[in-house]
């Protein structure tokens, strides 16, 4: 189970993504559920990286040799507290939504 919410200044991505998932059933489940969504985002939209890893290579100006996987699409969250995965658009969230809900 998914929930989807957009993005306001509570979150990490603020200003740089529109929507973000949160895998929503508890335990076991919910990881499965989050790799599965992370899993399918990069196959569909190409490689991507941590929001923080994805912040600090965006903000600073020096690191234009670690924009590697630098993904405007999408990029996720994951801690022992968080999964989400962060959408940057419409057509992103149109994608997932087809596919998963």
């Amino acid at each position: 189970m998914y929930s989807v919410s957009k993005v306001d200044r509570r979150f990490l991505g603020f200003g740089d993504f529109k929507f973000l998932i949160n895998a929503t059933s508890y335990g076991l489940q919910r990881k499965h559920d989050f790799f599965q969504v992370r899993e399918w985002c990069w196959t569909t939209f190409g490689p991507s990286k941590e929001i923080h890893e994805w912040l600090d290579d965006y903000r600073d100006p020096t690191a234009t040799h670690l924009i590697l996987h630098h993904n405007k699409s999408w990029c996720w969250h994951l801690d022992n507290y968080t999964k989400r995965i962060y959408l940057g658009t419409e057509k992103e969230l149109t994608l997932f939504n087809l596919r998963f809900l």
